[in-house]
């Protein structure tokens, strides 16, 4: 976001100080994001003609999106908040099933369990109804 701003802020100084056309224009923004020596020493020879440096141009494209950053942050503190609420939630209630877990395990302990013969479940002749 500041990145294009900052572009969009040395175009417009280029344009100002060359005659260049669009083509020229990118071509030279795209050397100069790559680190290209011509291309930075080009860029700032331009800005130096208008009385400005590439620090006063990021500071100038930081100002411009000061507000659009600031939302940013307030949604993300907002998130934030309901992301802190959602896990307080979460371990309350696992807090509750493992409570709840614990004792139905104390309550089998007290269970007498007894040997049962294994048997068909239902006799041969019986029909198995479904839904109809």
């Amino acid at each position: 976001m500041i990145d294009s701003r900052l572009e969009y802020l040395v175009e417009v100084h280029l344009r100002s100080v060359e005659d260049l056309d669009e083509d020229h224009v990118k071509a030279l923004i795209r050397d100069w994001r790559a680190g290209k020596p011509s291309a930075v020493r080009r860029i700032k020879e331009a800005l130096s003609m208008v009385n400005s440096t590439l620090e006063t141009a990021r500071a100038q494209a930081f100002a411009d999106k000061l507000d659009q950053l600031e939302r940013i942050d307030r949604l993300l503190t907002v998130a934030e908040g309901r992301c802190s609420v959602a896990l307080r939630e979460l371990e309350r209630r696992r807090t509750g099933f493992a409570q709840t877990f614990r004792e139905k395990i104390h309550q089998l302990d007290d269970v007498e369990l007894k040997e049962v013969e294994a048997g068909p479940l239902a006799p041969n002749n019986a029909a198995i109804k479904g839904p109809r």
